[in-house]
């Protein structure tokens, strides 16, 4: 492995960065402007002195603004994640221009398209959509929270325990979620091996009587792609349901500590319908949050795989050993023969 081996690019460099800029505002302004609405929601239950319609426009501009933000949000995220795929891609293009031909030749093509399509796909779903929504929901929680606290830090701390459950059990469950992703991506590589070797010799299949056998093998290996992938979205699906249940045993809480509130007289009647609209905004967070945790396992997988893959020595590593290397064995050509193809580590 050579010790200067390329790395890949910062997500966040040149144009990137602005883009950056201008999630982290986005995501600052949608949560000022959902804790801002939950105020006027209250305030409308708690004094007759405002004027329906004008409550109706400020609630109607709030909602045009928030569609505005979101959009605003997915172009931004897409460009960023779409700026850095491409950057990656065209790095992994030059150094495999220019590796030594002995080692990229016994690398697979289906294993290399799989680096080209999947991880790729991984690292840019990380910088568009994990990222970004990390960073746009932390903004909306803090806002809830710091709003609840503001109103009452009873009806906080009710509302913080069904965050804290799903952030725990997010991190206990976060070394399985990658655990899975790894299994899942390995046997696709097996797979994508196979199936290009095999594609590329049907004609001298059909000739020696073997096709059937071949479709068998194929249909083992998606046997077992197909059960990692359903043994992934096993825990995936647990971590969703938990999400949901977070948001549920935050709202639960709020309406009981509320509740007590009222009957006490520590609360108003629009305190505890603002506190729990802004409770209510708690579950689209915590549910991509869980979403944004699964494209960041993923990009840390996909992340060591196009490592290895830039870790190939480059060409001119091996000007002085060219003509000993010639000598001493000819080249060969790794057709869809080779049956040495180190699919596993790549």
């Amino acid at each position: 492995m050579n010790a200067t081996a390329p790395q890949l690019p910062p997500v966040f460099f040149g144009p990137r960065r602005r883009w950056l800029l201008l999630l982290i505002a986005n995501g600052t302004a949608q949560g000022a402007l959902a804790a801002g609405a939950a105020l006027l929601i209250g305030s409308a239950f708690g004094s007759q002195s405002h004027s329906t319609a004008l409550l109706a426009s400020a609630l109607l501009l709030a909602t045009v603004l928030a569609a505005l933000l979101k959009a605003a949000e997915a172009v931004h995220a897409e460009r960023l994640g779409q700026h850095y795929a491409a950057g990656v891609r065209v790095q992994l293009f030059a150094h495999l221009a220019g590796a030594d031909p002995a080692a990229s030749g016994q690398l697979s093509r289906g294993v290399l398209m799989l680096r080209f399509v999947t991880d790729l796909n991984g690292l840019r779903l990380w910088a568009s959509q994990g990222l970004a929504r990390l960073w746009s929901c932390a903004a909306l929680l803090l806002a809830a929270l710091g709003l609840l606290a503001l109103q009452s830090p009873t009806l906080a701390l009710a509302a913080s325990g069904g965050v804290v459950l799903v952030a725990a059990v997010l991190r206990l469950a976060s070394p399985q979620l990658q655990q899975r992703e790894r299994a899942l991506r390995r046997r696709r590589g097996r797979l994508a091996g196979k199936a290009h070797r095999r594609l590329g010799s049907l004609a001298r299949l059909q000739r020696e009587g073997r096709a059937a056998d071949a479709t068998a093998q194929i249909e083992r290996r998606s046997a077992e792609v197909a059960e990692a992938a359903i043994h992934r979205a096993q825990l995936r699906g647990l971590l969703r349901g938990v999400a949901e249940a977070g948001a549920w045993i935050a709202l639960i809480g709020v309406v009981l500590a509320g509740r007590a509130g009222l009957a006490s007289g520590a609360l108003s009647l629009a305190q505890l319908f603002s506190a729990l609209t802004l409770t209510g905004l708690l579950a689209a967070p915590l549910a991509l949050v869980e979403r944004a945790i699964e494209y960041r396992h993923g990009h840390r997988v996909a992340r060591e795989k196009l490592l290895r893959l830039l870790a190939l020595p480059p060409a001119v590593a091996l000007d002085d050993s060219a003509s000993a290397a010639d000598t001493a064995a000819p080249e060969t050509d790794c057709t869809p023969r080779c049956t040495t193809t180190p699919t596993a580590t790549l």
